[in-house]
């Protein structure tokens, strides 16, 4: 059931900008479809289910060197377009589908310190919902339930700041760049063992040297 689409996910989107401001507005639509069988003859028995999620993002520039960022997403069944860390759906013992509600924002400031350098830092957070059942011999599946596996999210967060100057570039032959970036990042489990931490949380570094082609 790695994604059973009975056709490619539509997306449509609406826009505007102007020298200040870039608003924009997106849904997705996506139909999951399985077949179970039972029975002697067998007998196939078809599934679906209608998934509609939504996005609003925007860029506001403040002036040349000043940018805010904020990106939304929202809706169900789009957990794979959440940096894949979230399911679309849960099956239940009948063979229905049920999708997962998904919810995601990436919100930041970028700043042109000078010609070649950009400072910035983002906040990114990822939640998702619980969506439980009762299988065929009365045990909890789906996602979230009590005695879940450790990685059913609840909720991913991360902050993040960095710094990236431009050593050289050239609109023929690219740009030559270091990009130096620390993030703090948590993760909440839905089920949370009798002895476990309620919260994992991780420092990371990174120190990225770049060539940028033309």
């Amino acid at each position: 059931y790695t994604a059973p689409n009975v056709h490619p996910d539509i997306i449509v989107k609406a826009a505007y900008d102007n020298s200040v401001l870039h608003l924009e507005a997106g849904g997705l639509i996506l139909t999951f479809k399985i077949d179970t069988s039972a029975g002697t003859p067998v007998v196939y028995t078809s599934h679906s289910a209608t998934a509609v999620s939504g996005e609003v993002n925007g860029v506001v520039n403040f002036n040349k060197r000043v940018h805010m960022i904020l990106n939304t997403f929202f809706g169900e069944g789009g957990g794979r377009y959440i940096g894949g860390t979230g399911p679309d759906l849960i099956v239940r013992a009948d063979g229905s589908i049920s999708p997962v509600h998904a919810y995601a924002t990436t919100d930041g400031f970028e700043f042109n310190a000078t010609k070649n350098s950009l400072l910035y830092t983002y906040y990114s957070a990822s939640a998702f919902g619980k969506n439980t059942a009762l299988d065929a011999n009365g045990k909890l599946i789906g996602y979230g339930y009590v005695g879940s596996a450790l990685n059913n999210n609840k909720s991913i967060q991360e902050f993040t700041i960095g710094y990236a100057p431009t050593f050289w570039k050239n609109p023929s032959y690219g740009a030559f760049g270091l990009n130096l970036q620390y993030s703090y990042l948590m993760r909440e489990p839905w089920y949370i063992p009798v002895a476990g931490p309620k919260q994992a949380h991780t420092n990371l570094y990174y120190i990225d040297i770049r060539y940028t082609l033309p």
